[in-house]
């Protein structure tokens, strides 16, 4: 006969063991294996795509616009610069040179 758990003790769980998998962002089931994580956000290699176009955003430039992810075409498509200003797009160790 087991004990009786004492009133407002937590229950044990029998999957209390158990990690739990990290979830994809994209398609919300749980990641094994490799991870792409992009702006503390995880999804599964094959889920990490443009919103609109669908393509792989693995070894490509990607961009956030309003919590969305964007390949370079469809997030320059969407950014309205100042008038008089152009849209670049800057790479993580890139050399910018200010003019």
């Amino acid at each position: 006969m087991s004990p009786i758990p004492k009133l407002g003790s937590p229950i044990p769980s029998p999957m209390s063991g158990l990690q739990k998998l990290p979830q994809c962002t994209r398609c919300c089931n749980g990641i094994v294996g490799t991870i792409v994580k992009a702006r503390d956000k995880l999804y599964h290699p094959e889920c990490f795509t443009c919103d609109d176009c669908s393509v792989n955003l693995k070894q490509r430039g990607y961009f956030f616009i309003e919590e969305s992810l964007y390949c370079e075409t469809h997030a320059m498509a969407r950014v309205q610069p100042p008038e008089g200003y152009d849209v670049v797009a800057v790479y993580p160790n890139s050399k910018v040179e200010l003019v």
